[in-house]
C-alpha cells in the first residue's frame, strides 16, 4: 500500500515542475505514469540497495517520492522546453527573450544541477550535525 500511496504522489511531484509547459492531458498522464513507476522501483529496488550498500536510510521515502521523480519531472522540463517553446508567447521564458531555444534548455539543465548541489550539501551539513553528541 505504500508503495501505491506513494507512486501516486510521485505523478504530482514530477508534473510540478513542468506543469506550465506540458499543456496536454497525454503529456501530464504520461509524465504521471513514468513517475509513479519509477517511485515504485526506486522504493522498491533501489532504496534497500543503497541502505545496505551506505547505510543510507531513507525512512520517509524522500528519495522515491521527491528525490527521483522530481529529478524525472527536471528532466520532462528539458524535454518539453526542447519540444513546445514554439507554442509560448514571446517572453514566456526569460531564457529565449535573450537568446535561443538552446539557452532555455540549457537553463533548465543548470537549474537541476544546482538544485542537486544545494540538496547534498544541506542533507550533508545537517547529517553531520546529527551524528554530533547534542542528537545522541
Amino acid at each position: 500500500m505504500v508503495i501505491i500511496m506513494n507512486a501516486t504522489l510521485a505523478g504530482g511531484v514530477a508534473i510540478g515542475t513542468c506543469s506550465d509547459i506540458i499543456t496536454s492531458p497525454a503529456g501530464a498522464m504520461w509524465v504521471g505514469f513514468i513517475a509513479g513507476i519509477l517511485s515504485a522501483v526506486v522504493f522498491e529496488k533501489i532504496s534497500p540497495y543503497l541502505e545496505n550498500k551506505m547505510n543510507l536510510q531513507d525512512t520517509c521515502g524522500v528519495g522515491s517520492l521527491h528525490g527521483m521523480p522530481g529529478l524525472m519531472g527536471g528532466i520532462a522540463s528539458i524535454f518539453a522546453v526542447a519540444a513546445c517553446a514554439d507554442e509560448f508567447g514571446e517572453g514566456y521564458f526569460p531564457a529565449i527573450v535573450k537568446g535561443t531555444k538552446t539557452d532555455q534548455v540549457l537553463a533548465q539543465v543548470y537549474m537541476i544541477l544546482v538544485t542537486f548541489f544545494f540538496a547534498g550539501i544541506t542533507g550533508y551539513i545537517i547529517g553531520f550535525f546529527c551524528k554530533t553528541s547534542m542528537f545522541s
